[in-house]
């Protein structure tokens, strides 16, 4: 029988550790709240007010978001504005970390994520950024080794009390994960910089909403050594921008209804005229839809739509893709302790593997939920996903699970355990994988 090999072994005790943190920590008792009402100089609820806020759900909420004024980090002013650090580290297990279909590779992987947010004070307008890093330590294959931070803000002028101009902006040095169908397989993770821009306007008349936008986004790839070959893999053909522009118009037919229409037209534009293999992969494209935002009740909220999408590529041999454009988010609280959520989707996603125009993915995924105690809580979740590959005979169908334990220490410190299972079935064996992870995960926040 084979032996498990020192990683594994590591891996095991992992799950040991997590166990052993997280199963005898004390919780707050769900029937609290008899303290005195009243609030913090801060404005806080304490007493009657934060017992209440604890126990009932308001409209909107889930059981994952709801208000914990007892757990919840406080941060700290400055000048105009409130100010909340925090720092992650995440040990994780990965039985397959190239997502390969033979020869796996399992490692022990550290995660180190520093954040810091701003937000804004003022009665009118508002201002918010956020400043987060990542850096990634694999213990024995430190090819694998990569790091990411981003820089993002957005804001809001208020024109008048039915009007206000909204802007968005990010910049964002990431890196594409070895389970994506776009990873090039080369000697370590492909980086990429994504530079994103947002302005749009909100104004409402009576029971009418209109929401106009426009938005650019730019994506560079950096080359990256061939794996198992010589020489590099060339990736200055994937780099590109994308112009968009969206407009929504909502009715308010209730409260608890809202109908609307929305529709999109994009741009697609590579840097390069043609690829590689000699394609031009600039496109355009729609999409038109209508569907319903819905509040029921405070247990069953969401939205739901349908409508066309279509992406034409300028290119001969890149095919036309259109169909149906649909999706939904439901949410049911089934108690004020258990939330289950529901989400469709369907779009066309972009790629620059081989022959193919682009990929039409449909997704469905299932979550549920549940506060053991206040600050105790547990959730496991499915999905199952299918990318159709226009142009060439590549089908994939992906599996996954997870399942997670969340404690919230106090106000500064979070622990919380979770494995999540992950499997991609292609028409192209090459392709297939199956991978197993588990990650703990302790963060600090003032």
């Amino acid at each position: 029988m084979a032996q498990p090999n020192p990683t594994q072994k590591r891996g095991w005790w992992l799950v040991a550790l997590g166990m052993g943190l997280l199963l005898p920590l004390p919780a707050y008792a769900q029937d609290d709240g008899s303290a005195a009402q009243g609030t913090t100089a801060s404005g806080e609820a304490t007493g009657t007010e934060s017992g209440r806020a604890e126990r009932f759900l308001e409209a909107g909420q889930t059981v994952r978001d709801r208000s914990r004024p007892r757990v919840s980090p406080r941060g700290g002013r400055l000048g105009a504005f409130m100010v909340f650090p925090s720092l992650a580290v995440t040990e994780a297990y990965d039985d397959n970390i190239f997502r390969q279909n033979n020869n796996e590779e399992d490692d022990l992987i550290t995660f180190i994520r520093p954040e810091i947010s701003l937000n804004s004070l003022w009665s009118r307008h508002s201002l918010n950024v956020t400043l987060r890093g990542e850096q990634t330590l694999y213990a024995d294959n430190t090819d694998e080794n990569y790091t990411n931070f981003s820089a993002l803000a957005d804001g809001q002028i208020d024109i008048q009390r039915s009007s206000n101009i909204y802007v968005e902006g990010s910049f964002e040095r990431l890196h594409e994960e070895r389970d994506s169908p776009e990873d090039v397989f080369g000697e370590e993770p492909t980086e990429y910089d994504r530079t994103r821009g947002v302005l749009g306007i909100v104004h409402e008349l009576n029971t009418i909403t209109l929401d106009v936008q426009g938005n650019v986004t730019d994506l560079n790839f950096k080359d990256v050594d061939a794996r198992n070959a010589v020489g590099e893999i060339n990736n200055d053909d994937r780099d590109r921008t994308i112009y968009e522009a969206v407009g929504e118009v909502s009715f308010s037919t209730s409260p608890r209804y809202d109908l609307f229409v929305r529709g999109s037209y994009n741009i697609r534009d590579y840097d390069a005229a043609v690829d590689d293999r000699g394609r031009d992969r600039d496109s355009e494209g729609w999409r038109a839809a209508g569907g319903v935002d819905f509040e029921i009740s405070a247990k069953t909220f969401g939205n739901i739509f349908a409508g066309f999408q279509s992406q034409d590529f300028d290119g001969p041999t890149l095919s036309t893709v259109d169909g149906l454009d649909f999706g939904a988010e439901v949410t049911w609280n089934a108690t004020q302790l258990t939330t289950f959520s529901l989400a469709v989707e369907r779009a066309i996603e972009e790629t620059t593997r081989q022959n193919a125009s682009s990929r039409v993915r449909s997704a469905v995924s299932l979550s549920a939920d549940h506060e053991l105690l206040r600050n105790l809580l547990v959730g496991v979740d499915g999905l199952y996903q299918k990318e159709d590959f226009e142009g060439v005979n590549r089908d994939d169908d992906r599996f996954e699970a997870g399942a997670s334990i969340d404690y919230l220490w106090n106000r500064h410190l979070d622990a919380s355990l979770s494995y999540r299972f992950s499997k991609r079935a292609s028409t192209l064996d090459r392709e297939d994988f199956t991978a197993n992870v588990v990650m703990l995960t302790l963060e600090v926040a003032l």
